[in-house]
């Protein structure tokens, strides 16, 4: 494609370095690979105007000899296992116009040279897919589906049916080159590209038989797109684009190491390289490219945050979710222009202060998905808008100052009991969503009346028995989500809406003149028809009967249990949840002939009372979110139990004769406490078992395997570095490994667990 004049008249083509060979200086290397040529029948045109007729010759350059190929007619090798001519790689050597080689001078001519043949480069069929290959992309996205505009941070995988691209062989890698030179932008996207075309470092240069090409008015390259490809190397010659590009999208290949000529792109506004395979970045310059604004490193395998970034003085978007990073250092790490910070999705536990104290333009900041147990003090980040905590261990609120302009509060499952403890976060005048769904909040304070502009409040899922009044009266609040998990039996059903329930909520409020005070002189008029209704239906609400065997006392806030519990014949379900009990009385053995269903969760139960051993009829226990440090020894009486929920304590071991004492147990749960050993064991009816969030560091495959029935096993969030191969063979289907530190099975973290289980037991010798 590009030529230049010798002495000999003839025209060779410029030299380049084949993509992947060496350069990379210390980060990578890769050994150099002999060049195919090959000429073409067709003309190519030079800067001059004039057109040299190309010959038919294919020849294999090596450094003591060619050898030809078998070829079709219009000199393209033909591959023997399908019809397609493939196109084979060239190199710099040219060839004479009678086909033999002939070895190029190094002296240009000055004058003009008659027509004759020279080599032209095409791009390598084996850097493609076939044309017949299917275009279907798997990509692992977020729902985000909004509550008031919150984002969701619940995974969804997408499949994506493109329009299928043809492989960039030949003539079309030729037009999509003509195409760049003349909009400055070349998409090879998708193309099945296992390395770059050598073209495409030289496009200025290349020269096409076309009567519209113009050099003079060619653009210079400003954006390359090769990402979705399988590329895994990124070649020195990149740097020859240093001089205008200004976006480089590599996202979706292979790359693990980056070229230290990566960095001399002194023009580069994006750099995109996510979803790659990249491990250690810390010491690379990223602060040399000094217009850097964006920079995608999500999605890869990296440990460390990179240290050369504070030098990035113009960088404003970080992404660096999805990796292993498991810390940020404490001295100021980020640059101060920085406007979005992305670190969900790794093994974090603590967010120092001093790493976040100079980005007072911050607006989003992403910790989702991490094991935070406490996150600093966040007021000095003055034009925060949208903070995202979910999916954590937080206990806490975070501080954003009186001051903040934050808009979006994204602190869904963790272990909150209180919405704050700040009363400054009702002074938060632009605050308009709070997601705090699946946590333990068992209040919301009336100063909540104080969030005028709160437009989205998500609360399912917490410990809530009743709700202030004062939330009625909120201006713009058009959605409450209080779907499922609250204990709240005497306010309109969910499927009456949000209207419904601030209606109700306004006739809570017990004085006449401070509803005037909130409401600015609003009466009850206009409360519809439907609403009074349901109100007159709530009242005649009750617990069930005491006299059918159920007795619900959840939500009352009791600080012991009444004695009618402990006195009902029959009594087969009890449930306590949600109150404040700290321990439950003798009398409980009272139930033993006929208790079958226990619900003690969400109280302050710190052990069980020796009497509890003899409810041997028990088949379910929950004695999740209470304040216990050491397992109940009494539970090991219970053998027919069958489901039984400790999750969300303080324990750090498990008895080990606790499987052995269950042999009925079929669902077990200990999730949210701090056990560090996975337990020994063999059971015969286990179906679940949920382990995650603890600090767990291995597991045993032989355990797993000796549960013939054991379909769901939930590992998540724990401190497992390595997992054995041979829990490919047992008998899984659901495997949740999510949150570990696991290098070599980061891509698979969000993968079907078939996909998972299958990749195990290619592992195994």
């Amino acid at each position: 494609m590009s030529s230049r004049s010798t002495t000999d008249g003839t025209r060779k083509t410029s030299a380049a370095r084949p993509a992947g060979s060496t350069g990379t200086t210390g980060v990578g290397k890769a050994t150099s690979t002999s060049r195919t040529t090959i000429t073409s029948s067709t003309s190519i045109s030079s800067r001059s105007g004039t057109k040299a007729p190309i010959k038919t010759s294919v020849g294999v350059s090596t450094s003591t000899s060619s050898r030809t190929a078998t070829t079709d007619a219009t000199g393209s090798r033909i591959n023997p296992s399908s019809s397609t001519a493939i196109t084979p790689r060239t190199t710099t050597s040219r060839v004479a116009s009678a086909g033999t080689s002939k070895a190029p001078t190094a002296t240009r001519s000055t004058a003009d040279a008659p027509p004759t043949s020279i080599t032209r480069r095409l791009a390598p069929s084996a850097a493609f897919m076939k044309a017949g290959e299917s275009n279907m992309n798997f990509n692992p996205s977020y729902d985000d589906t909004p509550v008031g505009g919150a984002k969701k941070t619940n995974k969804v995988h997408t499949f994506e049916v493109q329009e299928k691209k043809q492989p960039a062989t030949g003539k079309v890698l030729e037009k999509l080159l003509q195409m760049a030179q003349k909009s400055g932008n070349l998409n090879l996207s998708d193309r099945g590209l296992t390395y770059i075309p050598t073209d495409v470092f030289q496009i200025q240069e290349l020269s096409f038989d076309n009567p519209d090409d113009k050099w003079w008015e060619r653009e210079p390259l400003k954006k390359l797109d090769i990402s979705h490809n399988s590329i895994s190397i990124i070649p020195d010659e990149v740097a020859a684009l240093g001089e205008h590009l200004t976006t480089l999208i590599v996202s979706n290949n292979h790359i693990s190491v980056l070229p230290t000529n990566l960095f001399q792109l002194n023009q580069l506004v994006k750099l995109d390289l996510s979803y790659n395979k990249l491990v250690d970045v810390s010491d690379l310059p990223f602060d040399e490219i000094s217009t850097l604004s964006e920079l995608w490193l999500g999605h890869n395998q990296m440990k460390r945050i990179p240290g050369r970034l504070r030098g990035c003085q113009q960088l404003s978007v970080l992404q660096l979710d999805h990796n292993c990073i498991e810390e940020i250092p404490a001295s100021p790490s980020f640059p101060p222009k920085l406007r979005s910070l992305q670190l969900g999705h790794n093994a974090l536990t603590t967010v120092p202060a001093s790493s976040l104290q100079n980005l007072s333009q911050l607006t989003d900041l992403g910790l989702n998905d991490n094991r935070l147990t406490g996150v600093s003090n966040l007021s000095p980040l003055t034009r925060l808008s949208r903070f995202d905590a979910s999916h954590n261990r937080l206990n806490t609120m975070p501080s954003f100052g009186r001051d903040s302009l934050v808009k979006e509060v994204l602190m869904g499952f963790n272990n909150l009991k209180r919405l704050t403890e700040d009363e400054d976060f009702f002074k938060l005048k632009e605050l308009s969503v709070v997601d705090v769904q699946t946590n333990q909040i068992s209040e919301i304070p009336e100063t909540i009346i104080e969030l005028r502009k709160l437009n989205s409040l998500d609360l399912q899922n917490n410990s809530l028995s009743s709700l202030p009044p004062q939330l009625g009266f909120l201006p713009l609040l058009k959605k409450v989500v209080l779907i499922e998990g609250n204990m709240l039996k005497t306010y309109p059903r969910p499927e009456k809406g949000t209207k419904a329930l601030l209606d109700y909520l306004k006739t809570r409020l017990p004085s006449t003149e401070l509803k005037k005070e909130i409401t600015g002189g609003e009466d009850e008029e206009g409360l519809s028809k439907s609403f009074k209704m349901e109100r007159r239906e709530m009242k005649t609400t009750t617990m069930h009967s005491a006299s059918s065997g159920k007795m619900n006392l959840s939500g009352k806030k009791l600080t012991q249990v009444p004695d009618v519990a402990w006195d009902t014949p029959n009594l087969s379900q009890l449930v306590l949840s949600q109150n404040q009990l700290t321990h439950l009385p003798e009398q409980i053995s009272n139930l033993s002939e006929s208790i079958r269903e226990l619900a003690i969760s969400q109280n302050r139960i710190t052990f069980l009372p020796d009497s509890f051993s003899s409810l041997h009829k028990l088949t379910d226990l929950d004695l999740s979110s209470n304040v216990i440090a050491r397992f109940p020894i009494q539970i090991l009486s219970l053998q027919s139990l069958r489901s039984l929920n400790v999750q969300s304590n303080r324990m750090t071991e498990l008895p080990s004769e606790l499987f052995d004492s269950l042999p009925q147990l079929i669902t077990f749960s200990f999730a949210y406490n701090s056990v560090k050993v996975f337990p020994t064991f063999q059971h015969e009816k286990l179906e679940t078992l949920d382990c995650s969030n603890n600090k767990l560091t291995n597991v045993d495959a032989s355990c797993i395997r000796s549960c013939p029935n054991l379909s769901s096993l939930d590992i998540s969030n724990n401190d497992i570095g390595v997992l054995p191969p041979e829990l490919g063979l047992t008998q899984l289907k659901n495997l949740n490994i999510r949150g570990n530190p696991m290098r070599a099975l980061l891509p698979y973290m969000d993968k079907p667990s078939e996909t998972l289980l299958k990749y195990l037991r290619g592992r195994i010798a």
